[in-house]
Order: structure tokens, then sequence, then C-alpha cells
């Protein structure tokens, strides 16, 4: 690991030295061509002037290949990695430089003339500090050069074998170490910036990766809220950054997009930028917003059993009163009045046995047992049943349409039963006497079994319908003051709702004014939805199979075993069967 580590060092290092090589060819051009031309103008009107001018010519070739070189290069994008050929090239080229600026010593050295000869040490020297200082951090570069400009220089110091040019030499030689360990000392300076700038990148992208895994959306501002750095989640919550401007540290909840709610915090940096921190809280704003919808559903149950009570309270009393009158003695003693009495006594036992159906419907003891229904015998049955709830004579019929199509259903004959007795009653207490109501049991265009209970009454207003529905489902009851004209609270309407759901089912009603309604109650169909023919119970119980018994025998001698039977108003049903919803039995009427 540690050498790769080193590999990509060096090639990002020759990378750098490249780049700073050919941002400093232009500077070493001109310096090289400036600097031959005033040497070689000096010695060119002397004895010397014809090689002078030879020396020129190829200082300024050298030049002209330096610019040509910065030309080429200046606009091509740097590699991601140099290899070594490229600057051992480059080394070779100021070898090649420097031994051409060194030559001055050999070639326009004038013996004797002490002036001249140290106008040469000079511009040697010169040349070789500000060269070496161009290419300091480049020191393979620049040592080359260095040695090539030194070394004619030396030999031809050491040629001269006097004291002064042996202390030049001495000199020179000082000057070059302290020349090359001033490059050394660059270079390595350069490989500690690029050792800290390759750190800083890594702690950078691993702060990146860190934003980037974070569950919360974060970004770095500057001191002007302007965005230095953020995550994606930030940058997909806040497309507009300069709506957080306004955070602080305390934090606010605050609404992203449709269905995301955030804590938005917005805290300072020690350099005077911000960090702006949002934690996704959306779950939990979710629990909050459930429990206060319980909170406030069970504010509104309370609320409707308060109601309710008051209401069943309203329901019984009346009747009650009547009863406890005529068995105090307090009203005359005749038979049109016990038939009063006994009426109002079922009215209160219908009341209570509705109010027990629906309390053992709601707290789950009921257990439904779906299995193979006659749909004649149960339809035939629930009327018979309501005409005996309803206890009035009637001059119209209960009229009951069977397809022939629907054999049998599947179904809780027990709970069915009582559900369409219901419907029933409710249909014959909301038509006149002359009118008639019935019973339509038919295959719809889905496929599912529907069940419509019909009437000529007087139908329902839009905005009591609405009620009418609202009060099916439980979501209200009939008020204090309905309670006289509609003789109940709407139990049946909740019993029935509440069956039809439990067989999947559905319940729908029509109404117009004047024109009557008709409750229609969709079934599926046979024993795909629940189970197959072998798993049914071939009867719900021995109760269920009782009334069966009955309402066959009733159906024989009061109905009509046609598609379109009729009840007689003044039928009545008596049996011991179980009612659906309780575990005693008792006779109904």
């Amino acid at each position: 690991m540690g050498a790769a580590v080193d590999n990509d060092l060096q090639g990002e290092l020759r990378r750098q030295q490249m780049l700073l090589l050919t941002r400093q060819l232009p500077v070493c051009a001109a310096v090289n061509a400036l600097n031959g031309m005033l040497v070689a103008g000096l010695f060119v009107s002397g004895d010397g002037g014809q090689t002078a001018l030879v020396w020129l010519a190829i200082i300024l070739t050298a030049s002209a290949f330096q610019l040509h070189t910065w030309l080429r290069m200046r606009n091509r994008p740097m590699p991601k990695t140099v290899s070594g050929r490229s600057l051992e090239r480059a080394r070779i080229m100021s070898a090649l430089v420097g031994l051409a600026w060194g030559t001055i010593s050999i070639v326009l050295w004038r013996d004797g003339d002490v002036y001249s000869e140290m106008f040469i040490v000079l511009v040697i020297a010169g040349m070789a500090a500000g060269t070496t200082s161009l290419l300091n951090a480049i020191p393979r570069i620049a040592t080359a050069f260095l040695v090539a400009i030194l070394a004619p220089l030396m030999a031809r110091l050491l040629w001269e074998g006097e004291l002064l040019y042996y202390v030049i030499a001495a000199l020179g030689l000082v000057f070059a170490f302290a020349l090359m360990v001033g490059s050394q000392r660059s270079y390595r300076h350069m490989v500690d910036l690029l050792r800290s700038s390759r750190a800083m990148q890594s702690m950078q992208a691993d702060l990146g990766d860190a934003m980037e895994a974070a569950n919360d959306a974060i970004a770095h501002f500057d001191a002007d809220m302007k965005v230095i750095s953020a995550n994606s989640r930030f940058n997909e919550w806040f497309k507009d950054p300069a709506t957080v401007a306004g955070d602080d540290a305390e934090g606010r909840i605050r609404a992203v997009g449709a269905d995301r709610w955030v804590v938005s915090k917005l805290l300072p940096t020690s350099r005077g930028g911000f960090v702006s921190v949002h934690t996704d809280i959306t779950d939990l704003k979710v629990r909050e917003d459930e429990i206060e919808a319980a909170r406030l559903s069970a504010v509104e149950a309370s609320r409707a059993k308060s109601t309710f009570i008051e209401q069943v309270g309203a329901t019984l009393r009346a009747p009650m009163e009547e009863v406890v009158a005529f068995l105090n003695g307090d009203a005359p003693d005749d038979a049109p009045r016990r038939r009063d009495v006994a009426q109002q006594a079922e009215r209160v036992l219908e009341a209570v046995s509705d109010i027990a159906d629906i309390a053992t419907i709601d707290s789950q003891s009921y257990e439904f047992r779906f299995a193979f229904a006659d749909a004649r015998t149960l339809v035939e049955w629930s009327a018979r049943a309501a005409l005996a709830r309803y206890g009035k004579r009637r001059t119209a019929k209960v009229l009951i349409a069977v397809h022939d199509e629907i054999a049998d259903l599947v179904c809780d004959e027990r709970a069915l039963k009582r559900s369409l007795m219901h419907l029933i009653v409710n249909a014959l207490e909301n038509t006149p006497e002359d009118k008639d109501v019935g019973v339509d049991v038919r295959k719809a265009f889905d496929g599912q079994v529907e069940i419509c209970v019909w009437d000529y009454g007087c139908g329902f207003e839009p905005a009591l319908l609405e009620r009418v529905q609202r009060m099916a489902g439980g979501i209200e009851s009939a008020t204090l003051g309905e309670l006289g004209a509609t003789q109940g609270i709407g139990l049946g309407l909740r019993i029935v709702t509440q069956v039809v759901e439990r067989h999947r089912g559905s319940l729908k009603i029509l109404s117009e004014p004047t024109l009557g309604t008709f409750a229609y109650v969709k079934l599926p169909y046979r024993t795909s939805f629940y189970a197959t023919p072998d798993v049914l119970d071939p009867a719900n119980d021995a109760d269920a199979a009782a009334a069966r018994d009955l309402s066959t025998t009733s159906a024989a001698s009061g109905g009509n075993g046609g598609d379109a039977g009729a009840f007689n108003a003044a039928a009545t049903v008596e049996t011991d069967t179980a009612l659906p919803f309780r575990s005693t039995n008792r006779a109904t009427v």
C-alpha cells in the first residue's frame, strides 16, 4: 500500500515539475537571448568578433527552441501522469544550454585582460544563479545546467595556475554547492506541499463521503450565505439554498416538498461561515399526527357514545314509563291498553336486542361461519320476521323475486337473515299501508349477488339520504327530535352495514322523494371468495337448521313457490331460534 502511495506521489511530482518547467521556458528563452546579445556585443568588436557571433547564434538557437517548445505545450492540457523521459529530455537540453554558456570562459577568454576575465566569471555566475533560481524546484535540471555552465570555467581557472584563479574556483564550488542545496530544499518543500495537498484532498473526500452518507441534509456556506459545498440530500430537498438563510441554531420545523418534514438548524463556524443541517423527522411527524388523530377520534367516539346513550335513554324511557304505569295500576286495565303496553314492551325489547347485536359485533365476539344457504328460504324467513316485528296490518304485500341463477349463497345465514329483516322493517315503516314493498335477488353485471330491498314510500331528500348513509356507517345517529317519527335511532342500518362488510360486500341506498327507496346489498357469489366447497359447514348450527325448517314450512303455507311470491300483511311468524348475535334463545314475533 505504501509503494502505491509513493508511486502516485512521484507521478504527481513529475506532473507539477513539468508544469513549472513549461511556465519558466519563455523566461529562460528571454534571459538567454538578451544576455547572449549583451555579452556578444561586448566582444564582437575585438579580435574574437567572429567567434562571438558564432556563439551568439548558438545561444539564439537554443532560445528559439525553448520558445517553440513553450508555444507548442502551453495550450495542451497537462496529462495526469508524466513519464520520466520528458524530464530527462529537458535535463539534457538544460545541460546543453549551460555548456554553451560555459564555453565563453574558453572561446571569449582574453589572457592578461583581467577586466574581461572577471566579466566572464561574473556573467557565468549570474547565469548560474538566475537559471538555478528559476528551476529551483527541479533539482535534476537545475543541477545539470549548473554543472554544465561551471565545468568549463572551473577548468579554465585551474588551467591558469595562479592563486587568484584558485580562490575564484573555490568560491565557484562553494557557490555551486549553495545553489544545489537550495534546489534540494525547494524540491523537498514541493514534495511536502504535494503530500499536504493530497492529505487535504483525502480529508475533503472523506468529509464529502461522510456528508453524503449522513441521513441529514448538510450544506456549508460562506459569510455571504453562498454555498461552498452540499450533499445530494440538500440539493434534492432545497432547490433554492437561500431559503435556509433565516434559520438559527435553535432549529425550526419546516415542510420540504409534499410529504417530508425536517428540523433545520444554521450553525456558525469559527471562520465566519455557516453550516446548515436538516434532520428528517417525517416519521415522528406522522406518528404525532396519528396520535393527534387518535386523540380527536377518541374525543369524537366519547361524544358519539354520550349522544348514543342519551338517544337510547330517550327511546326507552317513554315505552317503559307506560309499562311501569300499567303495572302500578295507574292506567285502566283493558284489552286495548294491554295490547299497547305489550307493543311498547316489544319496542324496548327490540331496541335492547339491536344494541346487544351491535355491541357483540363491535367486540368481535361473534364468530361468522360461512356455509351454503338457500337464497329463497333466507329471504322468505327475513320477510316473515320483518312483518312480525312491524306488527301492523297492511293491505299491500311483501313481494319476493329470486332469479333462477341464484340457487344458494355462501354466507353466515343467521347474520344475513337478521340484516335483511332490518332492511325490510325500514321499508315497511316508511311505506304507506296500501303500497307494496319487495325483495329482489339477482346476479349483478359484475357477477356478484345483488339483493335489493325496495319500496314505493315517501323516499328521502338528498340531505336526509346523506344522513341515512352516515347513520348506516355509524358516523351519526338520529336526533332526539326524530326519535318519535322514526321509532328508532339507526341501529338496524348499522347492523346491516357491519354484517355486509364482514361478508366483504357493500351496501348502497338510493332514494328519491315521493318515488321510494332502494337498498342494494352486494355479496360475492358462491364459494371462490371464501373457501372451497369441501371446507364449508353444511349448516351454521342446529338453530339455523331449525330456522330453515320453520321458514320452509311457512313458505309452504303462505308463500308462493314460483319466482314471484307474496306475503299477506296479516302474516305472523313464531320461532324459538337464536337471534344471530346472542348466545341465549328467545322467541320473536
